[in-house]
Order: C-alpha cells, then structure tokens, then sequence
C-alpha cells in the first residue's frame, strides 16, 4: 500500500516467472522464501511450542498435551490449539520438526489416514462413475486424469518406476516429468473439485511449490507451474469436464438443495447442519457436504479406535494419541506394532451401506512423527 518493494511470497513467485531473472538472482529468490519459511513457521509456530518451559506446552511427563475442542468448526472436525499439532507439516522442508515428536521408549507409533477421502465422498455420493471405476478397479485418480487430458502422451513422459507407466497406483511415477504432471493434475483436480473459478485455479497452481533434497543434501525449491497460462487452464477443465461430467450437475443439485433447505446443507451420511455458508456461496454450498461428511466417517472411525486402542491401555500415554483430520495416530508397545497396524487399518475401513466405494486407509509404524 505505502508503494515500497515487498518480498512476499506472491511478489517473489511474480519475480520468478519473469524470463530475465539471472541465474543467481533466481536462486537468491529461493532462498529467501526457505528463509522465510524457517523463521516464520519453524522457530515461529513449531519449535517455540516445543520448548520445556512453564510457559509453554512440554509437561512434567516429556509429553505436549494439547487443548481440544469438539464444537469449534461447522463441519464437525476436531480443532487443536496450546499447541496446535494439526499444524505440523510433511514438507521435505518442514518435516524435520515432526522428528521431535517421538514414542516413549520401549514404544512405536502408529499412523493410519484415510486414502483420498474427499474424492471418494464425491465419487459415491455425487456419482462419479469415472472415480468409482478409478478406485474399484485399483487406479490412481490423479494418473487416470492426466491420460484423460494428455492422452498416451502421458506414458511417454520421463520418470516413471519399475511398475512403468500407467494410471493404477501401483504406477506412481518416481520422479521427472510424470511426476511433476502427477502433482499437477492432482492440485488441478483438488482446486477444482469445489466450484473455484478458473483465474482461482490458475492462482492455486501458479503457487504449488516443489521442495526436494538434492543428493549432496542441498534443499531444491522450485515453481514448476509459473508459465502456466489461463488458456491452458480453460483446456485442462474441458478435458476434465468431458471425462467426469457429474461434478457440474452435483454443483447445480448442491444449490438447488439449499434454496429447497431454506438457506443450509447437510452432511450425506449423519445428516450435520451447516449454517448458511456465506449466503449460499457456491464454493461453500458444494464444499460443506463433502467436508462434514468426511468427518462423519471419521466420527466412524473414531469410535472403532477408541474401543480397540483405549488411552492407557498398555501404560500412561499409550493408546489414541493424536487425530489429525483424517488421521488418526496411536501408540503402542514396539511387540504390537504388527498388530496395530493390522487393527488400525481394520477400525478406519469404512464401508457405507448403498456407497459402491469403501473408505479405504493406509497405516504405518515408526518411533516419530516424521516415520509416518
């Protein structure tokens, strides 16, 4: 506003895209935003909340306790605060900090998060049949859109695993080009799936940010979608459009809905109650089912843990220990960490009668954090 140079990440991105930027001004920009990064939210939002002091959140017995709260956002997710551990990140950048937070000795962790749970909420309650067949049939949504917009050019593309090329998961490329056009496709289908408008879209995508240790163990940082064009956009959402023609007649029944509601949505499987999403807002009147619904499978979820992983069962914190939502995290004696695995996944598979495809999860042991 007072007219003066700025180095946020918007401006940094709008540098990065200019074609006459040098080399080392290139990497300059880089590492400013891995500095900001460090000091904004490491030192600034994880490591001071770790710190042991009376003032902050390590307690008498080594462990972070945190506050929560069951009634604080519309969809019916559980929010953190004092410190909030749903903040922690994975990032190759970030996911240091998740190492700090470990298993008692003589312990194992174990995480299980449920496999894209929005887009199985879309594809069996908005009835997307090319989603349906996608995870009935073991494929990757994201690989299956990528051919949907590319075509075989996809599989020509460099980086693919042992598996080569496909659009099953077991086909997940390893690196180069397909990998990147994987990420694409995945942040195009997630900024796109509520309703965004394509200049939002491109926005998101224009973003999406690609962090990466280099084999000497130097941080790489980059923005593969700068170039990116409106055009190119409008072409991807046609493409889209065509392969899985559902998602606009889902929108439009989603407002119909809630003009016939007089003013709310409801949550497909419990049935929770919105408020009147910004005065029925199209992005918010599309996205509130689908959001609370995940959550009620959690709800699900959640109870099926709790009688199989009871807090203090096998010695003080022990049991639930974290949910993170669409997470949920135990802890174990190291001798069950084969059968907690096992049991965690049983407890957050979830098959909703009249649904044709079940929630499906991922579970993994390790000591920290960062292991998950």
């Amino acid at each position: 506003d007072a007219g003066l140079p700025g180095t946020g990440a918007e401006v940094i991105r709008g540098h990065l895209a200019r074609p006459e930027v040098t080399g080392p001004q290139r990497e300059l920009l880089h590492k400013l935003i891995q500095f900001r990064r460090i000091k904004g939210k490491i030192l600034g939002t994880q490591l001071s909340n770790a710190r042991p002091t009376p003032d902050w959140y390590v307690e008498e017995d080594g462990r972070v306790h945190p506050s929560w709260s069951a009634h604080t956002t519309a969809p019916g997710r559980y929010a953190c605060s004092s410190p909030n551990m749903q903040n922690l990140s994975n990032r190759k950048d970030l996911g240091g900090i998740l190492r700090i937070y470990r298993a008692a000795p003589g312990h194992v962790l174990v995480g299980c998060d449920l496999s894209a749970a929005h887009l199985v909420v879309q594809a069996n309650f908005w009835k997307v049949q090319r989603l349906i067949d996608c995870f009935l049939g073991g494929g990757c949504p994201h690989l299956t859109l990528g051919h949907d917009v590319l075509g075989d050019a996809l599989f020509k593309l460099d980086g693919w695993g042992s598996e080569g090329p496909g659009v099953m998961t077991k086909h997940k490329p390893k690196g180069g080009a397909a990998k990147k056009t994987r990420e694409f496709m995945k942040n195009f289908r997630y900024s796109s799936v509520y309703w965004a408008s394509l200049e939002t879209r491109l926005e998101v995508l224009r973003a999406a940010e690609y962090t990466s240790m280099t084999p000497d163990g130097v941080l790489s940082t980059s923005f593969p979608n700068l170039g990116f064009t409106l055009q190119q956009i409008k072409h991807t959402d046609r493409r889209w459009h065509d392969a899985e023609p559902q998602y606009r007649r889902a929108w439009n029944r989603s407002m119909d809905e809630y003009i016939a509601n007089g003013g709310h949505m409801r949550s497909y499987i419990f049935g929770r109650r919105s408020g009147d999403l910004e005065g029925g807002k199209p992005q918010e009147v599309v996205n509130f089912p689908c959001i609370s619904t995940e959550q009620d499978v959690m709800t699900i979820a959640e109870m099926r843990v709790a009688e199989s992983f009871p807090y203090h069962k096998w010695g003080p914190g022990t049991g639930v220990v974290l949910q993170l939502h669409d997470g949920i995290y135990v802890e174990v004696p190291e001798r069950l960490a084969e059968w907690a695995v096992e049991e965690l996944s049983r407890c957050m598979t979830i098959e909703v009668p009249g649904c044709p495809v079940p929630f499906t999860c991922e579970s993994k042991a390790g000591y920290t954090l960062a292991d998950l």
